[in-house]
């Protein structure tokens, strides 16, 4: 009889062993894909921010080509249809 308890205390003492290292596994596994999900949005939030950076360079650049294209159509539309041109001599009216 003892040598039956015994067989089965081994048994109780190796399924323990393996549920212990199964939870151990899993919990090293659960750590480590969590460490990677960090490590991804802390990516993720660097390259929105340089997403950021380059929409408003593309808006800074943008908007100097549409002005520098406009400069030129103002003096033309100002020269050719009003009549208007520059003044041979500037002066500067002070107070």
């Amino acid at each position: 009889m003892t040598d039956r308890n015994s067989s089965s205390d081994l048994a109780k003492i190796g399924l323990w062993f393996v549920l212990s290292a199964t939870i151990t596994g899993s919990a090293i596994l659960a750590v480590n894909a969590t460490d990677k999900v960090r490590a991804l949005h802390g990516e993720l939030q660097a390259a929105i921010a340089a997403h950021d950076e380059q929409m408003k360079e593309q808006s800074r650049l943008l908007l100097e080509r549409s002005a520098r294209v406009a400069l030129p159509e103002v003096e033309q539309v100002a020269t050719e249809q009003l009549g208007m041109k520059f003044p041979a001599t500037a002066m500067r009216l002070e107070q």
